[in-house]
Protein backbone atom coordinates (compact mmCIF):
# COMPACT_ATOMS: atom_id res chain seq x y z
CA UNK A 1 0.00 0.00 0.00
CA UNK A 2 2.81 2.42 0.91
CA UNK A 3 4.65 1.68 -2.34
CA UNK A 4 1.55 2.70 -4.25
CA UNK A 5 1.26 5.80 -2.09
CA UNK A 6 4.80 6.88 -2.97
CA UNK A 7 4.25 6.26 -6.68
CA UNK A 8 1.22 8.54 -6.70
CA UNK A 9 2.50 11.26 -4.40
CA UNK A 10 3.82 13.48 -7.20
CA UNK A 11 0.30 13.71 -8.61
CA UNK A 12 -1.34 14.70 -5.36
CA UNK A 13 -2.38 18.21 -4.42
CA UNK A 14 -3.33 18.49 -0.78
CA UNK A 15 -5.54 21.36 0.27
CA UNK A 16 -6.14 21.49 3.95
CA UNK A 17 -8.54 23.79 5.69
CA UNK A 18 -8.69 23.88 9.41
CA UNK A 19 -11.76 25.37 11.01
CA UNK A 20 -10.94 25.67 14.66
CA UNK A 21 -13.65 25.31 17.24
CA UNK A 22 -11.73 25.32 20.50
CA UNK A 23 -13.44 24.90 23.82
CA UNK A 24 -11.47 24.93 27.06
CA UNK A 25 -13.71 23.07 29.48
CA UNK A 26 -13.61 22.50 33.21
CA UNK A 27 -12.35 19.00 32.52
CA UNK A 28 -9.07 20.52 31.25
CA UNK A 29 -9.47 19.45 27.67
CA UNK A 30 -9.72 21.19 24.34
CA UNK A 31 -11.82 20.24 21.32
CA UNK A 32 -10.52 21.03 17.84
CA UNK A 33 -12.58 20.71 14.65
CA UNK A 34 -10.47 20.20 11.56
CA UNK A 35 -10.85 18.99 7.99
CA UNK A 36 -8.68 18.02 5.05
CA UNK A 37 -9.23 17.70 1.31
CA UNK A 38 -6.97 15.40 -0.68
CA UNK A 39 -6.87 15.07 -4.46
CA UNK A 40 -6.65 11.34 -5.25
CA UNK A 41 -6.32 9.58 -8.62
CA UNK A 42 -9.64 8.55 -10.20
CA UNK A 43 -9.33 5.04 -11.61
CA UNK A 44 -12.98 4.00 -12.03
CA UNK A 45 -16.21 5.32 -13.54
CA UNK A 46 -19.43 4.83 -11.57
CA UNK A 47 -22.65 4.73 -13.60
CA UNK A 48 -26.17 5.08 -12.21
CA UNK A 49 -28.86 3.87 -14.63
CA UNK A 50 -32.55 4.45 -13.94
CA UNK A 51 -34.99 2.09 -15.66
CA UNK A 52 -38.51 3.47 -15.93
CA UNK A 53 -41.64 2.79 -18.00
CA UNK A 54 -45.27 3.85 -17.76
CA UNK A 55 -48.58 2.61 -19.10
CA UNK A 56 -52.27 2.67 -18.27
CA UNK A 57 -52.09 -1.11 -17.84
CA UNK A 58 -49.86 -2.14 -14.90
CA UNK A 59 -49.11 -5.50 -16.51
CA UNK A 60 -47.97 -3.77 -19.71
CA UNK A 61 -45.81 -1.35 -17.71
CA UNK A 62 -44.23 -4.32 -15.93
CA UNK A 63 -43.58 -6.20 -19.19
CA UNK A 64 -42.03 -3.12 -20.81
CA UNK A 65 -39.82 -2.71 -17.78
CA UNK A 66 -38.65 -6.31 -17.96
CA UNK A 67 -37.72 -5.69 -21.60
CA UNK A 68 -35.55 -2.72 -20.57
CA UNK A 69 -34.03 -4.83 -17.81
CA UNK A 70 -33.19 -7.61 -20.27
CA UNK A 71 -31.64 -5.10 -22.69
CA UNK A 72 -29.50 -3.66 -19.90
CA UNK A 73 -28.27 -7.10 -18.84
CA UNK A 74 -27.33 -7.85 -22.45
CA UNK A 75 -25.33 -4.62 -22.56
CA UNK A 76 -23.56 -5.56 -19.33
CA UNK A 77 -22.68 -8.91 -20.87
CA UNK A 78 -21.48 -7.27 -24.08
CA UNK A 79 -19.14 -4.98 -22.15
CA UNK A 80 -18.04 -7.83 -19.86
CA UNK A 81 -18.88 -6.09 -16.60
CA UNK A 82 -18.25 -8.29 -13.57
CA UNK A 83 -21.30 -9.22 -11.50
CA UNK A 84 -19.47 -8.01 -8.40
CA UNK A 85 -19.39 -4.48 -9.88
CA UNK A 86 -23.17 -4.34 -10.39
CA UNK A 87 -25.79 -3.43 -7.78
CA UNK A 88 -29.49 -2.65 -8.10
CA UNK A 89 -32.65 -1.69 -6.25
CA UNK A 90 -35.93 -3.57 -6.28
CA UNK A 91 -38.44 -2.84 -9.03
CA UNK A 92 -41.23 -0.52 -7.88
CA UNK A 93 -44.57 0.09 -9.64
CA UNK A 94 -46.65 3.10 -8.59
CA UNK A 95 -49.74 4.71 -10.02
CA UNK A 96 -49.82 8.40 -10.95
CA UNK A 97 -52.67 10.72 -11.85
CA UNK A 98 -51.79 13.03 -14.74
CA UNK A 99 -53.83 16.24 -14.70
CA UNK A 100 -54.99 15.95 -18.31
CA UNK A 101 -55.98 12.28 -18.17
CA UNK A 102 -58.89 10.61 -16.44
CA UNK A 103 -57.23 7.26 -15.97
CA UNK A 104 -54.15 6.75 -13.81
CA UNK A 105 -50.83 5.72 -15.27
CA UNK A 106 -48.65 3.03 -13.77
CA UNK A 107 -44.98 3.88 -13.62
CA UNK A 108 -42.06 1.56 -12.90
CA UNK A 109 -38.69 2.55 -11.49
CA UNK A 110 -35.50 0.66 -10.74
CA UNK A 111 -31.98 1.96 -10.11
CA UNK A 112 -28.97 -0.02 -11.34
CA UNK A 113 -25.35 0.88 -10.56
CA UNK A 114 -22.24 -0.35 -12.32
CA UNK A 115 -18.58 0.59 -12.07
CA UNK A 116 -15.68 -0.17 -14.40
CA UNK A 117 -12.06 0.88 -14.78
CA UNK A 118 -11.70 0.79 -18.57
CA UNK A 119 -12.28 4.42 -19.53
CA UNK A 120 -12.42 3.45 -23.22
CA UNK A 121 -15.82 1.87 -22.52
CA UNK A 122 -17.32 5.10 -21.23
CA UNK A 123 -18.63 6.59 -24.47
CA UNK A 124 -19.59 3.29 -26.20
CA UNK A 125 -21.51 2.24 -23.08
CA UNK A 126 -23.61 5.41 -23.21
CA UNK A 127 -24.36 4.90 -26.90
CA UNK A 128 -25.37 1.30 -26.19
CA UNK A 129 -27.81 2.48 -23.51
CA UNK A 130 -29.36 5.04 -25.84
CA UNK A 131 -29.73 2.48 -28.63
CA UNK A 132 -31.88 0.32 -26.33
CA UNK A 133 -34.17 3.13 -25.19
CA UNK A 134 -32.44 3.73 -21.86
CA UNK A 135 -32.09 7.50 -21.50
CA UNK A 136 -31.90 8.20 -17.79
CA UNK A 137 -28.34 7.70 -16.56
CA UNK A 138 -25.43 9.63 -15.10
CA UNK A 139 -21.78 8.95 -14.38
CA UNK A 140 -19.00 10.19 -12.15
CA UNK A 141 -15.34 9.45 -11.48
CA UNK A 142 -14.44 7.52 -8.33
CA UNK A 143 -11.30 6.03 -6.84
CA UNK A 144 -11.08 2.34 -6.11
CA UNK A 145 -8.06 3.05 -3.89
CA UNK A 146 -9.77 5.64 -1.71
CA UNK A 147 -9.14 3.60 1.45
CA UNK A 148 -5.40 3.85 0.91
CA UNK A 149 -5.59 7.63 0.79
CA UNK A 150 -7.99 7.84 3.71
CA UNK A 151 -5.27 6.99 6.21
CA UNK A 152 -3.10 9.79 4.86
CA UNK A 153 -6.00 12.24 5.04
CA UNK A 154 -6.70 11.29 8.66
CA UNK A 155 -3.04 11.70 9.61
CA UNK A 156 -2.91 15.15 8.02
CA UNK A 157 -6.15 16.21 9.71
CA UNK A 158 -4.88 15.07 13.12
CA UNK A 159 -1.59 16.92 12.50
CA UNK A 160 -3.53 20.10 11.69
CA UNK A 161 -5.62 19.68 14.82
CA UNK A 162 -2.49 19.20 16.92
CA UNK A 163 -0.94 22.41 15.60
CA UNK A 164 -4.07 24.40 16.35
CA UNK A 165 -4.41 22.82 19.79
CA UNK A 166 -0.81 23.71 20.66
CA UNK A 167 -1.40 27.35 19.72
CA UNK A 168 -4.63 27.56 21.72
CA UNK A 169 -3.14 25.81 24.74
CA UNK A 170 -0.15 28.15 24.73
CA UNK A 171 -2.36 31.24 24.57
CA UNK A 172 -4.32 29.87 27.55
CA UNK A 173 -1.20 29.31 29.63
CA UNK A 174 -1.57 25.56 29.39
CA UNK A 175 0.48 22.67 28.07
CA UNK A 176 -0.95 20.32 25.46
CA UNK A 177 -1.28 16.70 26.54
CA UNK A 178 -2.26 13.56 24.67
CA UNK A 179 -5.26 12.95 22.44
CA UNK A 180 -8.06 11.62 24.63
CA UNK A 181 -10.54 10.92 21.88
CA UNK A 182 -11.90 11.62 18.43
CA UNK A 183 -15.49 12.58 19.09
CA UNK A 184 -16.71 12.49 15.52
CA UNK A 185 -15.26 11.73 12.13
CA UNK A 186 -16.52 11.79 8.55
CA UNK A 187 -14.78 10.45 5.49
CA UNK A 188 -16.33 10.87 2.10
CA UNK A 189 -15.39 11.35 -1.55
CA UNK A 190 -16.71 14.35 -3.42
CA UNK A 191 -20.17 13.77 -4.92
CA UNK A 192 -19.44 16.14 -7.77
CA UNK A 193 -19.72 14.76 -11.30
CA UNK A 194 -16.68 16.87 -12.18
CA UNK A 195 -13.10 15.74 -11.71
CA UNK A 196 -9.82 17.56 -12.06
CA UNK A 197 -7.38 16.85 -14.88
CA UNK A 198 -3.96 17.98 -13.67
CA UNK A 199 -2.20 18.02 -17.01
CA UNK A 200 -2.28 19.86 -20.32
CA UNK A 201 -4.40 18.50 -23.17
CA UNK A 202 -2.33 17.60 -26.20
CA UNK A 203 -3.68 17.86 -29.77
CA UNK A 204 -5.60 14.79 -30.91
CA UNK A 205 -6.36 13.44 -27.41
CA UNK A 206 -9.74 12.93 -25.81
CA UNK A 207 -10.42 14.40 -22.37
CA UNK A 208 -11.24 10.93 -21.06
CA UNK A 209 -7.63 9.89 -21.73
CA UNK A 210 -6.19 12.44 -19.30
CA UNK A 211 -5.40 11.59 -15.67
CA UNK A 212 -8.33 12.53 -13.45
CA UNK A 213 -8.61 13.20 -9.73
CA UNK A 214 -11.44 13.24 -7.21
CA UNK A 215 -11.56 14.76 -3.75
CA UNK A 216 -11.40 12.79 -0.55
CA UNK A 217 -12.67 14.87 2.37
CA UNK A 218 -11.90 14.08 6.00
CA UNK A 219 -13.53 15.91 8.93
CA UNK A 220 -12.50 15.28 12.53
CA UNK A 221 -13.30 16.59 16.01
CA UNK A 222 -10.29 15.79 18.15
CA UNK A 223 -10.19 16.26 21.92
CA UNK A 224 -6.81 16.89 23.57
CA UNK A 225 -5.82 16.80 27.21
CA UNK A 226 -4.76 20.15 28.73
CA UNK A 227 -2.06 20.20 31.40
CA UNK A 228 -0.85 22.90 33.75
CA UNK A 229 2.54 24.39 32.98
CA UNK A 230 5.19 23.07 35.35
Amino acid sequence: MFAKLISYIIFIALIFTCSVSAQVAETSSILISTSSVTQIPADEIYFTVVLSTEDADPQKAFEDHKTLEKNLLNIFSEFEFADSNISYSLLNINNTHPKLKDKPLYRTRQVVNVKFNDFNKYEPFQLALLSKGIYNFRAKFISGGADEWLEKGIQEAVLNATREAEMTAKSSGKKLGKIVGIESSHYYPSESNMSTALTTLRPGESLIELPHYVQMRVSLRVRFELLDEE
